[in-house]
Parts: C-alpha cells; sequence; structure tokens
C-alpha cells in the first residue's frame, strides 16, 4: 500500500485538518529536484547556505504546525487528567467511609466515562503521532536519497522529531495515572495497587507529577 493511500485511511476525521500535507510535500520535493538537475556544480556550491527551497520552507511549516498541535494537545490532556484525578478523590473519600449515599453510584459511573474518555483520546493520539512521525521520516528519506547536501540537510529536522514533544509525550505520561484510576473503579485494594496508599491526593492540585513523571511506558490495567 502506498504510504499517501494508508495515511489518508488511517487518520482520525477530527484531526484531519492538523495530519502532515505528504502529498504537497512530495509534491514540492519534485520540483526542487527538478531545480537542481538545472544548476551546475559550481551553482550547486554557491546555493549551500544561501537560500532555501520551497520544498525545505513547506517541511517548516508542517513541522512546526504539528509541534504546536501536539504542545496544545498535551497541555489539554493534562487539564484533563487533572479533571480524573478531582473526580477519583472525591470517590475514594466516599467509598473510604464506606458511604452509601445515592449519588455515589452517580460518581462512578461519571468517573468511569470520563477515563475511557481520556483513554481512547491518548490512544488517538499515539496513532495521530506515530503516522505523522512515520510521513516525516519518510518524506526525509526521499529528500535526503534525491538532493545534494548543498540543497537539502535532513539532520535538523530529525533532530527535532527526536525531541521530547515526539518520542517522550506529555500525554502518554498520565498513564500511570489512568491505571490507578481503573483499579479504583474495578474496587481493588489500596495494597494491590501501583501507587501507594496516598493515592491521588498527592498527584492533585498540580501538573507537577505529569511533567516529572516516571517512563510513561506502563501497561493501563482495563479488566473488568
Amino acid at each position: 500500500m502506498k504510504f499517501a493511500k494508508r495515511l489518508r485511511e488511517d487518520s482520525i476525521a477530527k484531526y484531519e485538518g492538523y495530519y502532515v500535507d505528504y502529498k504537497y510535500l512530495k509534491k514540492q520535493l519534485k520540483s526542487a529536484q527538478e531545480e537542481q538537475s538545472s544548476l551546475t556544480t559550481v551553482l550547486l556550491d554557491s546555493f549551500k547556505g544561501n537560500k532555501k527551497s520551497a520544498f525545505e520552507d513547506t517541511l517548516e511549516l508542517e513541522l512546526t504546525k504539528l509541534e504546536t498541535f501536539l504542545k496544545s494537545k498535551g497541555f489539554q490532556t493534562t487539564n484533563t487528567c487533572i479533571a480524573v484525578l478531582d473526580q477519583a478523590i472525591e470517590v475514594e473519600q466516599l467509598l473510604a467511609r464506606n458511604s452509601e449515599e445515592p449519588h455515589t453510584k452517580q460518581l462512578l459511573e461519571k468517573l468511569s466515562k470520563s477515563t475511557d474518555e481520556l483513554c481512547k483520546d491518548i490512544a488517538e493520539m499515539a496513532s495521530f503521532r506515530e503516522l505523522n512521525l512515520l510521513a516525516f521520516m519518510k518524506i526525509l528519506k526521499k529528500a535526503s536519497k534525491n538532493l545534494a547536501s548543498q540543497v537539502f540537510t535532513a539532520q535538523p529536522f530529525i533532530v527535532r522529531l527526536q525531541g521530547e514533544l515526539w518520542q517522550t509525550p506529555m500525554e502518554m505520561m498520565v498513564l500511570p495515572v489512568v491505571s490507578e484510576v481503573y483499579s479504583l473503579l474495578r474496587g481493588q485494594s489500596k495494597a494491590d495497587r501501583w501507587i501507594p496508599p496516598q493515592s491521588f491526593e498527592r498527584f492533585s492540585s498540580s501538573t507537577s507529577f505529569l511533567l516529572t513523571s516516571l517512563p510513561w511506558q506502563y501497561f493501563v490495567h482495563r479488566g473488568r
């Protein structure tokens, strides 16, 4: 399957306007190749550092667009996680008092729905990020293969794609918290949870945990 087709078929509709414009980048790359073929060796040597091609300008704009969106989504997910934690604190306090208040069930259902939506959002953003990262790496590989080093250097873009925004995204850091909330919803004892007995209180009203969390590679236990 051609990657452009995969990008179109696997994209998430609500994020449609934020995906890398892979087709347009390929078109700009082809134009850069044609421009390069018209240059002599002397002109190629004088080309380096003097100006950017339309392809490189477009690549910069596309990458900046994605980085801006990823930062925005990361903070949005952080705020959503804090809201879920606030719900979890209230539920845990009620359960600790063995409360049988009528609204306890409603709070549990609300917490379950909120956590499901948060988990879905994290999964969608992981897919979004992976597909766009692959698109950039593919176009950079094509450019490095077909353009002279005097015309284009992929390394600055690769360095950006190896940064935390792409490799250790903020929203993935909330997975341990999501796992903890699901543990509460399943009614597991605190001794069985990943997070110690202090549980949610040490994370409430602050994003410090989300910003300084342990590595994000945790499995989210969603047993029923």
